[in-house]
C-alpha cells in the first residue's frame, strides 16, 4: 500500500496489489501511548510531550505530519496533544488507553469499511486485517466507529463530535430509501442484540439461538465486520450449550471461529478459543467445562 490523496480526504492508504479478505495488511505497534484523554489537562499534555520528546526525530516529524481536526486545532493550528487524539485508536475492547501509530493512523474511516484492527494485550500490537475483497488502486479503510448498530444520523454526529469530519462513504451516501432501509436493519439489529442477551440468561437457550440466526441474517445484509458476526455466533454457542445440544453448539462455534480467523487472524486468541469449543464444546464452562465466561472481545 501507498499513501496517496484521496478526494475530500487528504491524504490516505491505497492498494498497490490486490489484498485478499482475510489476509493481514499490517501490524504496528504504538509510538506513544496514553490512559484516555478525551479531555486533556495540562498534566496530561506535559506527560505526553515528555514521552514525545524521547521519541527519535523522524519519528517525531513523522508524527508532526498527521492531521489534527481538534477544535484546538482548527482554531490555533496543529499541536500534538490535538494530534494524538485526532489520530489515536483504543487500544482493546475496553479502551482505556490510546495509542497513536505511524501507519495505522493513516486510514481513513468508513462506516463499511474494507478493512478491521483489533488490539492484542499479549503480543502489544495493533493488526490489520481485509475483511473484504481489496482491489488494486483501492482506498484501504478502517471504521472508528465500534457501535454497529448507529444509526446514519447517529454516525454523522458521532464522527463530526469526535473527528470533526461528515462521513461520505459509501453506507452514508445511499438514496433515502437506502439509508432509511439501513437504519430500519440497524435498529433492528440493536433490538436483537439487547433481546438475545436477555433471553439466553434467561435459560431460553433455543430462543436465543433463534434470535441470533435473524441477527446474523441482517448482518449479512447489512455487511457488518466479521468480528461483529462471530461475537454474535458464539452468543448462539453458548445458547446451544444451554439447551444442552453440544453438536450445534459446536457448528455455531466453527463458524464463529472462521469469523474470528478473518477478522483477527486464525492464530488470535479469539479464533483459537472458538476453535478449542468447536472441537471440544464440553471445556465451555456451561457444559462444565473451564472455559471462559461471556463473549470474547476484539
Amino acid at each position: 500500500m501507498r499513501l496517496e490523496d484521496v478526494v475530500g480526504k487528504g491524504k490516505g492508504l491505497v492498494a498497490t496489489r490486490a489484498i485478499a479478505r482475510g489476509e493481514l495488511i499490517l501490524k504496528e505497534r504504538p509510538v506513544l501511548r496514553r490512559p484516555g484523554i478525551a479531555v486533556a489537562g495540562a498534566r496530561e499534555i506535559e506527560e505526553l510531550n515528555r514521552e514525545f520528546t524521547r521519541l527519535p526525530p523522524e519519528q517525531q516529524a513523522a508524527i508532526m505530519e498527521l492531521a489534527d481536526n481538534s477544535k484546538r486545532g482548527l482554531l490555533a493550528g496543529k499541536s500534538l496533544i490535538g494530534i494524538f487524539v485526532t489520530n489515536c485508536f483504543g487500544l482493546g475492547s475496553d479502551a482505556t488507553e490510546n495509542g497513536l501509530f505511524l501507519t495505522i493512523s493513516r486510514f481513513n474511516h468508513s462506516c463499511r469499511s474494507n478493512a478491521i484492527f483489533s488490539w492484542s494485550d499479549s503480543n502489544q500490537i495493533e493488526s490489520v486485517y481485509a475483511v473484504q475483497d481489496i482491489p488494486v488502486g483501492t482506498e484501504i479503510t478502517v471504521s472508528y466507529i465500534r457501535d454497529q448498530f448507529m444509526t446514519v444520523q447517529e454516525r454523522q454526529q458521532y464522527l463530526h463530535r469526535v473527528y470533526s469530519f461528515d462521513c461520505t462513504c459509501d453506507l452514508c451516501t445511499l438514496d433515502e430509501a437506502g439509508r432509511r432501509a439501513s437504519d430500519r436493519n440497524r435498529l433492528r439489529m440493536k433490538s436483537l442484540h439487547d433481546e438475545i442477551y436477555r433471553t439466553i440468561a434467561a435459560g431460553r437457550g433455543r430462543k436465543g439461538v433463534k434470535l441470533v440466526t435473524d441477527l446474523v441474517s441482517l448482518m449479512d445484509t447489512e455487511m457488518i465486520d466479521p468480528a461483529t458476526i462471530a461475537a454474535a455466533q458464539y452468543d448462539a454457542v453458548q445458547g446451544c450449550l444451554s439447551a444442552r445440544d453440544l453438536g450445534e453448539a459446536s457448528e455455531w462455534a466453527w463458524k464463529a471461529y472462521e469469523n474470528y480467523a478473518i477478522a483477527v487472524g486464525p492464530d488470535s486468541d479469539e479464533a483459537l478459543r472458538m476453535k478449542g469449543y468447536a472441537e471440544n464444546p464440553k471445556s465451555h464452562y456451561l457444559a462444565g467445562g473451564s472455559g471462559g465466561v461471556g463473549c470474547p472481545t476484539q
